[in-house]
C-alpha cells in the first residue's frame, strides 16, 4: 500500500506541475499568464491574429519589442525573446500588454497596466 502511495504521489507531483504556473500574479492590472487566454487572446494562437484581437479588446499594436526592462518584469526574459507589445487605447488606463512570441505563436502574456482619471472637456 504504501508503495502505491508513493506512486500515487509522485503521478499528482507531475500533474502539478503541468498546470498553469504564472510568473507574476494574474490580476486585473498587472501579471504573466503561460496557459489559457486573457485579452481575448489564446496562448498558443497564432501572432498574425494578434493585432485583431487586441484591438477588439481595446489595445492598440504598438510593434514588437525586445527584452527590456519592462518586459523582464513580467517574463524573466531574455536576450533574443521577442514579444509584440499593445497599449490602452481608453483614455482611462496607461501600461501595456506583451505577447511573448515563439515561432510566430504566442507563448505567454503579460501586463501592467494602470488606471488614470480621464479628463472632461
Amino acid at each position: 500500500m504504501t508503495k502505491c502511495l508513493v506512486i500515487a504521489t509522485a503521478v499528482l507531483a507531475a500533474c502539478a506541475t503541468a498546470q498553469t504556473i504564472t510568473a507574476g500574479p494574474e490580476a486585473a492590472n498587472h501579471g504573466t499568464l503561460i496557459s489559457g487566454s486573457k485579452f481575448g487572446m489564446d496562448i498558443g494562437g497564432a501572432a498574425a491574429n494578434a493585432p485583431a484581437v487586441l484591438w477588439d479588446a481595446g489595445y492598440g499594436y504598438q510593434g514588437v519589442a525586445t527584452c527590456t526592462e519592462a518586459t523582464r518584469a513580467l517574463f524573466a526574459c531574455h536576450a533574443g525573446d521577442t514579444f509584440m507589445r499593445f497599449q490602452p487605447v481608453a483614455l482611462d488606463r496607461k501600461g501595456a500588454v506583451y505577447l511573448k512570441l515563439e515561432d510566430g505563436h504566442v507563448a505567454a502574456i503579460g501586463w501592467d497596466l494602470k488606471n488614470v482619471p480621464a479628463e472632461e472637456g
